[in-house]
C-alpha cells in the first residue's frame, strides 16, 4: 500500500516546481537571446556584404558615365532633348501636324533605360511583342537587339562601324523558341556601298554555318559546307532548301 505521503500532490509554491520554472525561463531566454544574436549577425553580414558590393561597383564605374532613366521626369527630359536635336536638324516646325505626328511615334516607339559610358539601352513595344536595343553613342548605332515575342526570340547582333563606313559590316541572327530553344541562325557580311558580300546559313540548327550565298558581279551562287570544304550547288536546285536574304 502507498503511503499518503507518496500520494500527496507537491504544493504549486515548492521548491523543485519554482526551480522548474525558473528553468524553463532561463532556458528560454537564452534561446531568444541566441536567435536574436544570430539574427543581428546575419543582418550585419547581410548589410557588410551589400556595402562592399555598392562601394565595389561604384569604383568599378569610377570615371565611367553612368545614368539611369528610373523617373518619368527623367524619360520627359530625354524626349526633349531628342525633340530639339530633331527640329534643329531637320528645320521642321514644332506645330506642324507632320511633326506631331513624327514625335509621338517616337515617344510611343521606345523607351529609355541607362546610359553606360559609350552605350545607350532601350525598351521598345509592349509586353507581347517588346525587345531591347543597346545602341552606341554618340552615332546611337545598333549594336545589338533582343526580340520577345509570343512563341519565338530572336536576337541580332551588328558590329561596329568601321572607318569611313556608315554602317556595320557584321551583322547576326539567331532564333530560339518561346522556351529559349535554339532554331537557326544567319551571318551576314556586307560590303562598303552597303551591298551584300555573303550570307552564312545554319540548315541544320548545329550551332554550324553549314551553307552560303555568294554574290558577284549581281548573281547569287550557293555553296554547302562538305567537311572543310564548301562545295558549290546549283541555285535552282538548292534555292528552296535555304531561306531568302533577310
Amino acid at each position: 500500500m502507498l503511503k499518503e505521503s507518496d500520494t500527496k500532490p507537491e504544493p504549486p509554491n515548492s521548491e523543485k516546481a519554482i526551480l522548474a520554472v525558473a528553468e524553463r525561463e532561463y532556458t528560454m531566454g537564452w534561446r531568444l537571446r541566441k536567435t536574436a544574436l544570430t539574427t543581428f549577425a546575419l543582418v550585419f553580414v547581410f548589410c557588410l556584404g551589400f556595402i562592399l558590393s555598392e562601394l565595389r561597383v561604384r569604383d568599378q564605374l569610377k570615371g565611367i558615365h553612368f545614368y539611369v532613366y528610373d523617373t518619368e521626369q527623367k524619360i520627359e527630359d530625354y524626349h526633349k532633348k531628342m525633340d530639339k536635336n530633331f527640329f534643329n536638324e531637320t528645320g521642321m516646325s514644332p506645330e506642324s501636324p507632320e511633326a506631331k505626328k513624327i514625335m509621338a511615334k517616337k515617344r510611343t516607339g521606345r523607351r529609355p533605360l541607362v546610359e553606360v559610358g559609350p552605350f545607350f539601352v532601350f525598351l521598345h513595344g509592349d509586353c507581347d511583342n517588346s525587345w531591347f536595343s543597346v545602341h552606341e553613342m554618340p552615332s546611337m548605332m545598333l549594336l545589338a537587339q533582343l526580340t520577345n515575342h509570343e512563341q519565338s526570340k530572336e536576337l541580332q547582333l551588328y558590329s561596329s562601324v568601321e572607318k569611313d563606313w556608315k554602317f556595320p559590316r557584321f551583322r547576326a541572327v539567331f532564333r530560339y523558341s518561346g522556351d529559349g530553344v535554339y532554331e537557326d541562325g544567319s551571318l551576314s557580311v556586307l560590303r562598303k556601298d552597303e551591298t551584300i558580300e555573303r550570307i552564312y546559313f545554319d540548315t541544320q540548327e548545329k550551332g554550324v554555318f553549314d551553307a552560303m550565298y555568294l554574290y558577284e558581279n549581281g548573281e547569287r551562287f550557293t555553296y554547302f559546307l562538305n567537311g572543310l570544304t564548301w562545295e558549290q550547288e546549283d541555285t535552282s536546285e538548292s534555292i528552296d532548301r535555304l531561306p531568302e536574304e533577310e
